[in-house]
């Protein structure tokens, strides 16, 4: 990828679709995308994970993705966390 895709992405201008090149992404290049708009989650990702409070709480292809479940872990709903 581009400095002038990090560039935007950093700048809250991401355009990463269109930024990101095919040869980047077969030369096996990641993009990480954080959001919290699900939408924008699921058209854009192959895979998601979810972190609440510093720990990874979820992981899911965008395929198989349940947007309540998604949702609620983003929220700490039926999370269990130790002090």
């Amino acid at each position: 990828m581009s400095i002038k895709t990090v560039s935007r992405v950093f700048n809250e201008e991401p355009n990463v679709r269109e930024e990101t090149r095919p040869e980047d992404l077969e030369a096996g290049a990641a993009v990480l995308l954080i959001s919290e708009d699900l939408d924008e989650l699921l058209e854009l990702s192959d895979r998601i994970a979810v972190m609440f409070d510093g720990r990874l709480v979820h992981q899911t292809t965008a395929e198989l993705a349940d947007i309540g479940l998604i949702g609620r872990c983003m929220a700490g709903h039926g999370v269990e966390l130790t002090a």
